[in-house]
C-alpha cells in the first residue's frame, strides 16, 4: 500500500488565536446567517476549508482557499437548489489551548434534478480577522438522509419488530428462479465494516444480503490469538445506532465479548446474513450493469446472487499476514508461525521465545509469552516504532465516546471535521502529552527499543495502517528486562536454532513468531472476489489523496463496485455515505459527483 499524500503538504491549520471567552455568539451566528445566504470569497479567511459529506458534491471532498470555495459554493447551491439555510445557537470550540473558534450549526435542503431531496446539515466555523470581521475558516456540510426515504442512523422496524436475525434464509421476493437470488446490494465480510454498511443499508431499507465464510460472526475475533483485545475504549467502537456493549464490558473488550456484541447486533437489527458461504467467483457484466456472484453456502449448495452494488469488506490490511519470506526457515529446527496462526503460548513454557515485529501484535503477542512462563521473549524491531500509552487514548476518547453521549453525536462532532484540521488539533494534544512522557520513552530507549516519538497516531492510522502499539502493559515488560529487544539489525536468514543478522550476530530460539503486519494492498483480497484481472486494474486503497481525503473508501472503485475498511469508529461513520450513495442509486436517482477542475 503506497502511503499516499503527506498531511503536512495539505493546506489548511488551526487559527493561531484564541476567541475571547466573553464573545456574544449571537452576533457571531448572525454574521454566519448573513455569510451563507450570499457567500463570496470575502466572507472567509484566505485559507478556508470547506468538507462536503455528500450534501453538495454528491461526493465526499475537501476544497481549499477563499476563492475555490465561494465559487463552487454559489454554484452547487444554485444546480442543488439549496433552500432554508437555517443557523442555530453556536458554541465556542476550543480543543487545545492554543485556538479556538465559533462553531455555528445549521440546515438547509437540496433537491436535485431528479427530484430527490435531501436533508442536510452543516457547520460554519468562524474566526474575527485583523479587522474584528468574522469571517468563516472552516465549513462543514453533511447529507443527513434523503426525505421520506428513511435515515441511516434510524433501524427500520422489520415484519413490525427488531430483534429476529436472518440466517441463510431467502425470502420469495430474492428468489427469481431455482438457485438464482437477486438483491441491490451483496456486502462480503460480516467484521465490524461489514456490520456497519449492513445495519445502514436495512435502515434505508434498501434490498441486501452480508455474507460472511466463517460459520458466525466474531470468529474473526475469537480464532485469534486467546489475548486479543481492542486497544481503543468501549463506546468508541460501537456499531452503528444504540450501544453495541454494555455499560459493565470492560472498558478495553476482549475478543470474545466483541465476537458476542457482533452477533447480539444481527439479531437485534435483524440483519440478513448468510454464513459458512465461499465466494467462487463475482463478475461484472457492463449491460445489464449488475453483478453475478456464484457462491457455496455449507459447502454444498451452489446460489448465483445477482446484483447492482457489491461491497467487499473483508478486512482491508488487517486479514492477511504480511510474509518477509525470510531464507533459511527450511532449516530451522524449532516451531515457527506467522500471527494469523498464533492462539496462545501455554505449551512453551521454559522455552525461548522470539518476536519479530514491533506493532501491536507483536507485543500482545511477546507479553502473551512472558506471562506464559517462557524462560526468555525477544522482539525483534525493524524500525523505530511509535508509542500511544492507553492513558492518552482513554482520555482523548472518553471525553465524547462514554455511556452518556449517543455515539452518532460524538461522531458528528469529531468525524466530519477536514482530515487535516483533525490531524493537527490531535498533533497538539500528542506532542503535549508526549512531553510529559519523554521519561517513559527514555526507559524503553535506554532498554534498546527505538521509539518514533514524532507521529501522531491518526497519521500512522491513515498512511500506514499500523506499525504502532498502544501501551496496555507491554512496554513495562521491555523496560524492565523481561521483554528484550534487538533492534535495528536486518535479519539475514534463519538457522537451524533461531536467527543470523547482518551484523553476524545470532539469536537461538525455540520458538519464531513472525509478527510483522498484514498485507496492506487490499487489491490482492479483492482478487481472491473479483478476479486478478478486473482488480489489477483498480486504483490503490488507503492513504490519503491531494485533498487528504482516504482513498477509495466512500466511492464506488468501480462501476457498481466497492472497497470497504478501517477501524470501528471509522466503518461506522463511513458507512453512512456508502449506504446513502448506493441508496440513490437504487432510487434511480444517483448522486452525480461534481468534477472540480484544477
Amino acid at each position: 500500500m503506497a502511503p499516499g499524500f503527506d498531511l503536512d503538504k495539505l493546506p489548511g491549520s488551526l487559527p493561531s488565536q484564541l476567541v475571547p471567552e466573553d464573545v456574544d455568539v449571537e452576533i457571531v451566528q448572525k454574521s454566519a446567517q448573513q455569510t451563507l445566504d450570499n457567500l463570496g470569497a470575502s466572507g472567509l479567511h484566505s485559507s478556508a476549508l470547506w468538507r462536503d459529506w455528500l450534501a453538495l458534491t454528491g461526493q465526499i471532498r475537501t476544497f481549499y482557499s477563499s476563492e475555490k470555495i465561494a465559487e463552487l459554493w454559489n454554484g452547487q447551491v444554485k444546480s442543488q437548489h439549496v433552500t432554508d439555510i437555517e443557523t442555530k445557537a453556536g458554541r465556542i470550540t476550543k480543543p487545545v489551548p492554543t485556538s479556538s473558534w465559533v462553531d455555528i450549526p445549521f440546515t438547509f435542503t437540496t433537491k436535485q434534478e431528479s427530484g430527490l431531496v435531501g436533508n442536510c446539515t452543516g457547520t460554519a466555523s468562524l474566526t474575527p480577522d485583523e479587522d474584528g470581521k468574522w469571517k468563516i475558516w472552516m465549513l462543514v456540510t453533511v447529507l443527513e438522509n434523503f426525505a421520506d426515504q428513511g435515515h441511516p442512523d434510524i433501524p427500520r422496524a422489520v415484519d413490525g419488530a427488531l430483534g429476529n436475525g436472518i440466517v441463510n434464509g431467502v425470502n420469495d421476493r430474492q428468489k427469481r428462479s431455482e438457485g438464482e437470488y437477486h438483491f441491490d446490494v451483496v456486502v462480503i465480510g460480516a467484521g465490524q465494516c461489514g456490520l456497519a454498511v449492513a445495519g445502514r443499508l436495512a435502515a434505508l431499507g434498501v434490498d441486501y444480503v452480508l455474507l460472511e465464510k466463517r460459520p458466525a460472526v466474531g470468529k474473526n475475533w475469537t480464532q485469534r490469538y486467546e489475548s486479543v483485545r481492542q486497544h481503543t475504549v468501549r463506546e468508541y467502537n460501537n456499531l452503528p445506532f444504540e450501544r453495541t456493549w454494555k455499560p459493565n464490558d470492560p472498558l478495553l473488550l476482549p475478543g470474545k465479548i466483541v465476537a458476542e456484541g457482533f452477533e447480539n447486533y444481527v439479531r437485534k437489527y435483524s440483519i440478513n446474513l448468510w454464513t459458512s458461504v465461499d465466494t467462487t467467483g463475482a463478475t461484472w457484466v457492463p449491460e445489464s450493469r449488475l453483478w453475478t456472484l456464484d457462491v457455496t453456502v455449507n459447502g454444498n449448495e451452489k446460489r448465483k446472487l445477482v446484483c447492482r452494488h457489491l461491497v467487499v469488506a473483508t478486512g482491508a490490511g488487517v486479514s492477511v499476514d504480511n510474509d518477509p519470506k525470510y531464507p533459511g526457515t527450511d532449516q530451522y529446527q524449532g516451531t515457527l508461525l506467522h500471527s494469523g496462526a498464533y492462539k496462545h503460548s501455554r505449551d512453551w513454557a521454559t522455552k525461548d521465545g522470539i518476536v519479530i515485529g514491533s506493532g501491536t501484535t507483536a507485543h500482545d503477542i511477546a507479553e502473551d509469552m512472558y506471562r506464559a512462563g517462557l524462560r526468555s521473549v525477544t522482539m525483534i524491531q525493524r524500525n523505530k516504532t511509535a508509542i500511544y500509552p492507553i492513558e492518552w487514548i482513554v482520555k482523548g476518547q472518553q471525553g465524547l465516546y462514554n455511556n452518556n453521549i449517543p455515539t452518532a453525536d460524538a461522531d458528528a462532532l469529531v468525524a466530519c471535521r477536514p482530515n487535516k484540521i483533525l490531524r493537527d488539533i490531535l498533533k497538539v494534544i500528542h506532542e503535549a502529552a508526549a512531553s510529559q512522557e519523554q521519561d517513559r520513552f527514555d526507559d524503553l530507549e535506554q532498554a534498546g527499543f527505538r521509539v518514533d516519538r514524532e507521529t501522531p497516531l491518526m497519521d500512522n492510522i491513515l498512511s500506514r495502517y499500523g506499525g504502532y502499539y498502544i501501551d496496555i502493559g507491554a512496554s513495562s515488560h521491555i523496560v524492565r528486562g523481561e521483554i528484550k529487544v534487538k533492534s535495528g539489525v536486518p535479519i539475514t536468514t534463519f538457522t537451524s536454532k533461531g536467527l543470523k543478522f547482518e551484523d553476524g550476530s545470532e539469536l537461538q530460539g525455540d520458538v519464531v513468531v513472525v509478527a510483522t503486519g498484514q498485507d496492506h494492498d487490499y487489491r490482492n483480497q479483492v482478487a481472491e472476489v473479483v478476479g486478478k484481472d478486473f482488480a489489477s486494474k483498480l486504483s490503490e486503497f488507503w492513504g490519503l489523496d491531494e485533498e487528504g481525503e482516504v482513498r477509495n473508501v466512500m466511492k464506488p472503485a468501480a462501476p457498481g463496485f466497492w472497497m470497504f475498511g478501517g477501524t470501528a469508529a471509522q466503518a461506522r461513520w463511513w458507512s453512512r455515505f456508502v449506504a446513502l450513495s448506493i441508496q440513490s442509486d437504487v432510487l434511480g436517482k444517483p448522486l452525480e459527483g461534481v468534477k472540480i477542475a484544477g
